[in-house]
């Protein structure tokens, strides 16, 4: 009978045993390590410079003496406006010896080729007149050149951003390009923007960028790249950063910023800022 019971007591403590290791899960070892996956670098870093989306120098295809600047920086322009007259001189005074001149000529010839017609003179006496009249037609047209290139006009329209010259300075030096303007398309604002050589195959176009400048602490400027550049260059721009290398290779990068009806009282050309390259785009950054 203490036989049978005992058996009954050992099968009970079998069954509840078995029950207690499927029902109660076994407690994690304290010892066991976490792994954790680090986020790859998200953003390419670079120093750029704020541009107009055309700048355009503006010089003098002639030498002269600036006699008139029609325009001071911040003015808008629009294509073909005068922007520069150079002093003329005496060009009025030989442009009209050369009109009588040429009107003379041109009498002279009306009566050289009636003579030859009735066979007055001979051919060669006709060729003489005919290249009189050439040559003060020759003239007339390389003052009238002339006129025209002392009157500097805006090759597109846009926005007078910087003046090199002031008013009685000499310009159009034959061996040295002499600026005296500055214009910038600033309908469309771009960065251009100095990209490290180790980092340009991560940058693509269409990618958005986040551009920061000292002027406006906490203001932030968007921005996507339009164009990546092809050749490999010495870096220009300088950040504040003393640890900042200036013998690295740099590829230029431009990047349109958005949005310019709302900063372009802010945003100005020539700018350097920071600019921060979104190269993750399965989670915005910005």
């Amino acid at each position: 009978m203490r036989i049978r019971w005992a058996i009954y007591i050992l099968v009970i403590a079998i069954v509840i045993g078995g029950l207690l290791y499927i029902y109660i899960p076994a407690k994690k070892p304290t010892n066991s390590a976490t792994l954790k996956i680090e986020n790859p670098r998200q953003i390419v870093a670079a120093t750029g410079k704020v541009e107009g989306w055309i700048e355009s120098e503006i010089g003098s295809k002639i030498q002269g003496r600036i006699s008139e600047i029609k325009v001071k920086e911040g003015d808008y322009v629009g294509k073909g406006d005068p922007l520069v007259i150079l002093d003329k001189g005496d060009l009025d005074a030989k442009k009209e010896e050369a009109k009588a001149d040429l009107k003379q000529a041109m009498l002279d010839l009306d009566k050289y080729r009636k003579l030859y017609k009735d066979g007055v003179i001979s051919k060669r006496e006709l060729e003489v007149v005919e290249t009189r009249h050439e040559k003060a037609l020759s003239i007339i047209n390389q003052i009238d050149s002339a006129l025209e290139d002392m009157v500097i006009r805006a090759p597109f329209s846009g926005r007078v951003v910087k003046k090199y010259k002031e008013i009685g300075e000499t310009v159009g030096s034959l061996t040295s390009p002499e600026y005296i303007l500055k214009i910038a398309d600033v309908g469309r604002i771009k960065v251009r923007a100095e990209v490290e050589e180790s980092d340009i195959g991560k940058v693509v176009i269409g990618q958005k960028a986040l551009i920061k400048a000292d002027a406006y602490p906490g203001v932030d400027f968007m921005g996507e790249v339009v164009k990546v550049g092809y050749s490999v260059g010495k870096k220009r721009l300088r950040s504040d950063d003393p640890r900042e290398r200036i013998d690295t290779k740099v590829i230029e990068t431009e990047i349109e910023l958005k949005d310019i009806k709302k900063i372009k009282d802010k945003i100005k050309i020539g700018m350097t800022v920071e600019v921060k390259i979104e190269i993750n785009s399965n989670k915005s950054l910005f």
